[in-house]
C-alpha cells in the first residue's frame, strides 16, 4: 500500500501494482498476493540491440525480473501454469542504475504469482533535430500518441518495435519481418457507355 499521492512521497494507502495487476489478469479481489522479491532474480540487460541506431529515448540498459520458478521451464512441472508476462516500461533512476520507483513493488508480485517482468528503460537521448515534438519523451515516456512517427500503435513504430523485440527474446520467439505495404493500385478509369 506504498503508492504515493500524487505530487508526493507519502504513501496513500493504496496498493496500485496489485490493482493493476488484478486488472490485467482478470483476477478477483485479494488473488494475487506480493512476495518477496529477490535481488538475485533481477537481470540488467543491453537494449541497443532492440533499439537500433537512433535516439528514440531509450537509455542503454534495461532490467527483467525473473522468478526462481520461471528460470528453468522444467522447474514448473507438468500440469502447472506458465509464467505470466508482465511489460512496464518507464524511467529508470537513476539511468541503469536501478529500476523506476514503482517497479520494486511490481517485481513483489512477479516473485509470488510467476510473473517475468520485463522493465524497458526509457529516459535517454531523443533526436530532437528527427523528432522535435518528442517532448514527452524526452522526460521517460513511452510514445502514446505519435511524438515519434504517427504510426505509434503498430509494431513497426519506434517505442513499439523495441519493446516487441525484447518481448519475443524473453518468450524465444522469432522476430517478423517488417514490410512497407505496397502502395495501392489507382483506381480504375470509370467507363460509361452511352446510348
Amino acid at each position: 500500500k506504498s503508492t504515493p499521492f500524487v505530487g508526493s512521497t507519502v504513501a496513500a494507502g493504496y496498493d496500485g501494482p496489485g490493482e493493476c495487476l488484478q486488472h490485467v489478469y482478470d483476477m478477483l479481489p485479494g488473488t494475487l498476493r506480493p512476495g518477496n522479491a529477490s535481488s538475485g532474480n533481477w537481470q540488467m540487460f543491453n537494449q541497443t540491440e532492440f533499439t537500433g541506431d537512433k535516439a528514440v529515448g531509450f537509455q542503454e540498459m534495461g532490467w527483467v525480473y525473473v522468478p526462481e520458478r520461471c528460470q528453468d521451464i522444467n522447474q514448473q512441472g507438468p500440469g502447472s501454469a506458465p509464467c505470466k508476462l508482465l511489460v512496464r516500461p518507464g524511467k529508470c533512476a537513476p539511468p541503469a542504475l536501478d529500476v523506476a520507483p514503482d517497479v520494486a513493488e511490481f517485481a513483489n508480485y512477479a516473485q509470488a504469482n510467476a510473473i517475468v517482468l520485463l522493465s524497458p528503460c526509457l529516459g535517454g537521448a531523443v533526436d530532437m533535430k528527427s523528432f522535435p515534438h518528442a517532448s514527452d519523451i524526452k522526460q521517460g515516456k513511452l510514445d502514446v500518441y505519435g511524438q515519434l512517427d504517427h504510426n505509434y500503435v503498430q509494431q513497426s513504430a519506434p517505442h513499439m518495435r523495441a519493446v516487441g523485440k525484447m518481448i519475443r527474446r524473453v518468450l524465444g520467439v522469432a522476430e517478423p519481418k517488417f514490410t512497407s505495404p505496397s502502395p495501392p493500385a489507382p483506381p480504375s478509369a470509370l467507363r460509361h457507355e452511352y446510348d
